[in-house]
């Protein structure tokens, strides 16, 4: 009763102060919402009595109403509109229709209905044949989709055959749904489908590579495996059946599921003398393995050992397995084994109908591995559900701090508004980027630019405290409310091109999802280069966790790893660029992706990239360009519409170009596009082109950003250029659960997790185990990386009494051999403090995370940078230059607290401005007086580090934003 009181007092205090202007607007579209719907049930009505009748004519009497008919081409029953949700019979007239030959299978044509502006497309086979004296007809039943505003349609076939009317059959559709909320609906049922579709990939047989990169069933797999098992056991088998070796026996009988007694005579091998013998044995050619047993030594034998002297002979017993075909054993004494000259012992068991017994070994794996894989299954979805949990956390955060930001600037009274009641709205001039003005204007419209009603610039009122409000009314079926501000001189607070935005509860609309499609040539794990891959993937997924319906389209290169494809099949083909291209789906990391396989054989070269340096007749540039069109035809053939069309980077640029130039006015209509620059170092002309075409275009961080803002491809489109830092995938990078490390922790008992980290990287890289800083490098060796400032480093922490693990590769000549250089004199005068590797190391990688005290990026230039994002969420302190996105990530503890502040976040790590040896020992030597003098302080270091959010769920909120402020083309 108080909060029901308090609103009607909120209500009755609104209407009186309600800006006139936008009262009489919102009064005025409810109004004329209320009279459509009113007219709308009258049409309907009126329309669902002559579909009636219509109906009654047809069945009664088809030759009738067709002769009456005759004369068209096609015909409808109800003949001008329809109701959405009711069923409606579409007639083709044969003789009218002179396209259609004589010779085409009826049973082929299709219907091709297109709805809500092309924005569902449905297909529909022949109902039924009409034959009557005044001719032939075809006849469609089509069931029309209840959420319907309007209705095109045409006539194919699967050959080349084709009928419209001039551009489309036209039916008129009813429904008293608005236009945005049929759109909504539709999507909410593209979401139902979609979700649908990915739980049938992974109910599907999981698929597994071949060498030569086809997938095959999981059964083939089976088959194929216990087929070699076979293969190498019978040679085996047969072989043990004519050998015969004095130096062992058996007695008992070799039968499965029988115990039998091995002697061995070690007078006869290499372990004469021997004591403390152990069998490790298995069986089928090592297929089973790992059985370990101990002999016992035998009272001594007159006879003599085969190779002369006295023998020695032991014993064991065991029990033979019941699958066991052939035994196979090797004899060790305190690490010696006697192997028998490399070939091994075998000695074969009895067993009837060995072929029988292979075929149903088949049965017996395939069941075996099914029940494993299942188990498998259930502890990755207990795991997977655990870091849910933690993303959905990170998630809530990331919402709550956007929120107050833009409450920093932007209020509501009351603070959580209704759709269809009143609101003050509240701008704080002062904490926006307009300058102090006495005259603020708003300009409202509602449901992200989508919503009928827009509120032209209305003047807000100040009030005492220096903050301007206006009052106004919302309408029932807004979801959100969209303002900017304008102030002295025409200047314009639009959130940086975003909007500012304000949700309405109990809409009558919900928000509809929205369906991206990214375009790229990388996608991790399947087929990564570099951090794009990363960022395809992680971005995909955390913006279709949200709700949204995220879809990747890949080239097929022949490289790909299908083992970590879902569902994998082939679903479709496609005739465009002179070749046809095959289709195939399943899901990587939970994103669909569709994989385009062209019959040119661009991609079955055995790279991703590299085209440009080896003996192919295409560049990849051509390779890239040609998948980069293609990727919008398939959209096109397949009936997509996707809102946003995500590309990345110069080797799918040119989407954006050939999408306004082919596609938009040939099918694709509704979709805007979306460009990521991930390095500008290569392919600057695509880049600019790019750029041009986009609605929106983004770097991987603000500072790099800010950073290329002036370069030739972007400074003629500043206004539309945002840097969205990168994040990591804290699913994939998880100190808690991370299989490389020698215990799981988080930051609760990071430094007995650490611990225990560090002593395994000594043990694997033969360090020294000392109580002293550990440096960890993890980097590609080349100069945008910093290799001068890193070599310096390492000479200096090592002077500090610190030890050094570098995981490096260098890619060119020169700088391999200065590398080689410098391990040398690090062996030779370090041996047990430094150790430099260089190879990919993918398990030593996450044991430096984990075992290193300190990171060190000294990037010349860093677009965004995952080295100091992931080492952090490991416990590991970055000491980095500040660029690109390692400023914007990492915050000097000595001197950054206000900008950290500013984001909302405590410092955590230690960094330097210029490119000289000198800026870069300032921060690594603060960072190691930190380690020796302040233990404590140095493990809360640790801990603060670990809890800080460099997931996704804040990037991914601001590219969803992103994408929202891209439509408003």
């Amino acid at each position: 009763p108080i909060q029901a009181f308090d609103e009607g007092v909120m209500d009755a205090y609104l209407d009186v102060h309600l800006d006139e202007g936008l009262k009489n607007l919102v009064s005025q579209y409810e109004e004329g919402e209320r009279l459509r719907r009113a007219e709308l049930a009258l049409q309907i009505e009126e329309s669902n009595a002559v579909s009636l009748r219509e109906y009654e004519a047809f069945q009664t009497d088809r030759e009738s109403y067709l002769r009456e008919r005759e004369g068209n081409t096609v015909c409808t029953v109800p003949p001008t509109s329809a109701v959405s949700g009711s069923e409606v019979c579409i007639l083709l007239n044969r003789e009218k229709a002179t396209q259609l030959g004589a010779s085409i299978n009826v049973d082929d044509l299709i219907l091709q209905a297109r709805y809500n502006e092309n924005q569902i497309q449905e297909h529909y086979h022949i109902a039924e044949e009409v034959k009557t004296q005044a001719g032939d007809w075809l006849m469609w039943k089509v069931e029309i989709p209840a959420h319907v505003y309007d209705m095109k349609y045409d006539f194919f076939d699967s050959s080349d055959w084709y009928l419209k009317n001039e551009e489309h059959f036209v039916l008129e559709c009813l429904t008293q749904l608005s236009k945005e909320q049929c759109l909504a609906e539709m999507k909410l049922i593209h979401l139902q489908k979609f979700t649908k579709e990915k739980e049938r990939l992974l109910a599907m047989a999981p698929q597994v590579s071949t060498k030569g990169g086809a997938p095959k069933s999981f059964d083939d797999d089976i088959r194929s495996k216990v087929q070699g098992i076979r293969d190498a056991t019978m040679g085996l088998y047969n072989a043990a059946k004519i050998d015969v070796d004095d130096s062992w026996y058996i007695e008992g009988i070799a039968e499965p599921g029988k115990v039998v007694t091995l002697f061995y005579d070690a007078a006869a091998g290499h372990l004469a003398g021997c004591g403390n013998l152990v069998l490790h044995w298995g069986c089928n050619a090592w297929s089973t393995k790992g059985f370990e047993n101990l002999f016992e030594e035998e009272a001594a034998s007159g006879g003599g050992s085969e190779k002369g002297g006295k023998a020695e002979w032991h014993s064991v017993s065991i029990e033979i397995p019941k699958h066991a075909v052939v035994l196979d054993f090797v004899v060790s004494s305190n690490g010696r084994y006697d192997n028998n000259l490399g070939l091994d012992y075998h000695f074969p068991v009895d067993r009837e109908n060995l072929q029988e017994f292979w075929a149903k070994q088949i049965e017996v794996e395939i069941e075996r591995e099914g029940k494993a894989i299942e188990e498998r299954a259930k502890q990755e979805a207990l795991i997977k559900q655990e870091k849910k949990k933690e993303v959905e956390v990170f998630m809530a955060k990331a919402s709550e701090k956007l929120v107050k930001r833009q409450q920093e600037i932007v209020s509501t009274d009351p603070p959580a508004p209704r759709a269809g009641k009143s609101l003050t709205l509240v701008f704080n001039v002062a904490a926006s980027n307009l300058p102090e003005s006495n005259s603020i204007e708003v300009a409202i419209s509602f449901n992200r630019g989508s919503h009928p009603l827009k509120c032209s610039r209305t003047q807000m009122k100040r009030t005492e405290d220096g903050l301007f409000e206006v009052a106004l009314p919302t309408p029932s079926d807004a979801y959100m409310m969209d303002v900017k501000f304008y102030g002295s001189y025409d200047s314009l607070d639009d959130h940086a091109g975003f909007g500012y935005h304000i949700p309405l509860e109990k809409s009558k609309v919900p928000e509809s999802p929205q369906h991206i499609v990214h375009v790229a040539v990388e996608m991790a794990p399947v087929a990564k280069v570099g951090g794009l891959g990363d960022v395809v993937t992680s971005i995909g997924r955390a913006v279709q966790d949200m709700g949204n319906i995220v879809e990747v389209v890949l080239p097929k290169y022949d490289t790909i790893n299908y083992d970590k494809v879902k569902g994998f099949h082939e679903i479709e083909s496609f005739d465009w660029g002179g070749c046809t291209n095959r289709v195939f789906t399943g899901l990587v990391e939970d994103v669909q992706v569709y994989f385009i396989q062209p019959g040119n054989g661009f991609f079955d070269i055995g790279m991703i990239y590299g085209a440009d340096w080896e003996d192919f007749p295409m560049m990849d540039s051509e390779r890239f360009g040609f998948f980069s069109k293609a990727a919008l035809e398939f959209m096109l053939q397949s009936g997509r519409q996707p809102d946003i069309i995500h590309c990345h980077d110069w080797s799918a640029a040119l989407v954006a170009k050939s999408y306004w130039d082919d596609y938009n006015q040939y099918g694709l209509p509704h979709s805007s596009i979306v460009f990521t620059i991930h390095n500008m170092g290569y392919g600057q002309d695509l880049i600019a082109q790019a750029m041009q075409f986009s609605q929106k275009a983004t770097t991987v961080s603000p500072t790099y950003a800010q950073e290329i803002v002036h370069e030739g491809p972007i400074q003629h489109s500043q206004h539309k250029f945002h840097g969205i830092r990168n994040g990591i995938d804290i699913e994939i990078w998880n100190a808690s659960d991370d299989k490389h490390l020698p215990m799981g922790y988080d930051s609760s008992n990071s430094e007995e997790g650490k611990a225990r980290a560090k002593r395994s990287l000594k043990d694997y890289v033969n360090l020294k185990n000392v109580d002293v800083p550990l440096v960890g490098i993890v980097s590609r060796l080349t100069l945008q990386k910093g290799v001068e400032l890193m070599e310096h480093a390492i000479w200096t922490a090592l002077d500090r009494g610190c030890q050094v693990v570098v995981l490096g590769s260098a890619f060119d000549e020169e700088m391999t051999q200065r590398w080689n250089e410098i391990e040398l004199s690090l062996r030779h005068q370090h041996h047990d403090m430094a150790r430099l590797i260089f190879a990919y190391n993918e398990p030593l990688s996450h044991l430096i995370y984990g075992g290193c005290d300190m990171i060190l990026v000294p990037s010349m230039f860093e677009p965004c940078g995952l080295t100091q994002l992931i080492a952090m969420r490991y416990g590991t302190i970055p000491i980095v230059r500040h660029t690109g996105g390692l400023r914007d990530t990492v915050f000097d503890i000595d001197f950054d607290q206000e900008r950290a502040k500013a984001q909302g976040i405590e410092t955590n790590g230690f960094a330097f401005e210029g490119n000289d040896t000198g800026g870069m020992d300032y921060a690594l030597h603060r960072a190691i007086d930190a380690w020796y003098n302040d233990k404590a302080f140095w493990n809360s270091l640790v801990s603060r580090v670990m809890d800080q959010d460099w997931s996704w769920s804040e990037p991914a909120l601001t590219y969803l934003a992103l994408y929202y402020a891209a439509k408003e083309r």
